[in-house]
């Protein structure tokens, strides 16, 4: 597996979908390859929460979540995982613009929650509402309407309009916008790789290189590499496979 690399050939020419030396992480497949390996997961969450409260551990849920009534949708997560300080994450990855994925985000977390609540008439009855912390991830390859110009993560909470100060820190959306990260970031990469700007250029460059830049390939992005180049193979011989005679 080829890594090393010069700075002038950190921005390499788009390839051809069949060319690919690495999976694409912009599609369910290419980021369920990486996260599913749970020394990556920790990585991108402790470094898209910044890291505060560092995450040792994670337990993997069931992705799919069952709406209570036949009329709900099905929530299906890139992502739906448990750490050891009993927060629940959602990670999901959205290419085409939707035009109320912030909606889609609340309905998501609001799904997940109602999952938690207890089943049967006299466990709910003895319920004190007491949640567990619960963290969105939503990687956007478009611009949210509305959104700052100079800015492409954003973390949400309850707050007071007023003072500005967190009520309910129990709940947390975090989106951040690609391509917003692409024109801000993207140019100067190499004066500010930090964790988290090598994850989101991974996310949406890594599948049109010949080979990694050398910034990603120390520490544990050697790892996503690796995964992201087998991945990558897999995916081809399954198309060979499915392929129509």
């Amino acid at each position: 597996m080829k890594q090393k690399n010069t700075q002038k050939e950190q921005s390499a020419p788009v390839l051809d979908g069949n060319e690919s030396v690495y999976i694409n992480l912009l599609t369910d497949y290419g980021l369920k390859s990486v996260l599913k390996v749970q020394e990556l997961a920790i990585n991108f969450l402790n470094d898209v929460l910044g890291g505060t409260r560092n995450i040792q551990k994670i337990t993997y849920l069931d992705k799919e979540s069952i709406g209570k009534y036949k009329y709900q949708r099905t929530s299906v997560f890139d992502l739906l995982c448990e750490d050891d300080q009993n927060r629940e994450f959602i990670v999901e990855i959205q290419r085409i613009k939707q035009q109320h994925f912030l909606d889609r985000s609340v309905y998501y977390a609001s799904a997940r929650i109602q999952e938690n609540a207890p089943k049967g008439k006299e466990p709910f009855s003895r319920w004190d509402f007491m949640q567990k912390p619960l963290i969105f991830i939503g990687i956007l390859d478009f611009d949210i309407e509305g959104s700052l110009p100079d800015k492409f993560k954003y973390i949400v909470q309850l707050c007071d309009i007023e003072n500005k100060k967190v009520i309910y820190e129990k709940l947390s959306f975090i989106y951040i916008e690609l391509p917003k990260f692409e024109r801000l970031i993207g140019p100067n990469i190499l004066q500010d790789a930090t964790n988290l700007n090598k994850w989101l250029y991974a996310i949406r460059n890594l599948h049109k290189l010949k080979e990694a830049p050398e910034f990603l390939t120390n520490g544990p992005f050697n790892r996503l590499l690796e995964i992201a180049e087998i991945a990558s193979s897999n995916d081809k011989c399954n198309r060979v496979v499915t392929r129509p005679g």
